[in-house]
């Protein structure tokens, strides 16, 4: 009796994978755009007390301050991103 309904529970889980793979280019576009605000503002909030405090308080060159803001929206921007998305998609559709 279990082991059919394991089986029913596994067919069912795959059969809703395979639609939920079908709209997954759609789904990603829409969830890149959200995160792509999330991350800017994020970068936008959080830059000007990061500039007090590593040019005035650790006394960081202008040079090094601007190349360190630079790789951050860099990695948020390409790594984190898609991270974020991909990893809010998939829980998205587990909790389902």
């Amino acid at each position: 009796m279990e082991l059919e309904q394991t089986q029913r529970w596994l067919r069912y889980k795959t059969i809703k994978t395979k639609r939920w793979l079908k709209t997954l280019p759609k789904k990603a576009k829409k969830y890149i755009k959200y995160d792509l605000v999330d991350a800017t503002a994020m970068l936008t909030s959080t830059n000007p007390l990061y500039s007090i405090s590593e040019v005035f308080i650790a006394g960081m060159p202008k040079k090094v301050y601007m190349n360190s803001r630079l790789t951050i929206a860099a990695i948020s921007y390409t790594f984190m991103s898609p991270v974020f998305v991909w990893g809010g998609v998939i829980l998205e559709n587990f909790l389902k």
